[in-house]
């Protein structure tokens, strides 16, 4: 197996990750203290909060990373809300009212 080490220069959020996932398609996602990034062993795609957007993260510091049955990956932030990301979508799914963390 080989590995490799992915630096802010080369395109990561952030240095600081809390967590990582490799999905059913082979995509590595990093939760960072700075966005959720989707690793495809080439570049970076990253996601983060963006006030204009009700449809972006609710918080830009990722605790963790589930992927269910379905294969939706559901993404736990800082201030308890979960997300629902549908990797082939390339959207995010605000669950705040179905899913909340006291």
């Amino acid at each position: 197996m080989d590995f490799k080490i992915l630096t802010t220069s080369m395109g990561i959020s952030h240095g600081d990750v809390l967590c990582f996932y490799r999905d059913h398609e082979g995509y590595i996602w990093i939760g960072t203290t700075d966005g959720l990034n989707k690793y495809d062993s080439v570049g970076f795609k990253i996601y983060k909060r963006n006030n204009n957007d009700s449809t972006s993260l609710t918080n830009s510091y990722i605790n963790c990373i589930y992927e269910d049955k379905q294969n939706n990956l559901w993404i736990g932030v800082t201030n308890g809300l979960c997300l629902c990301l549908i990797p082939r979508q390339e959207n995010l799914q605000n669950t705040e009212a179905i899913v909340k963390i006291p």
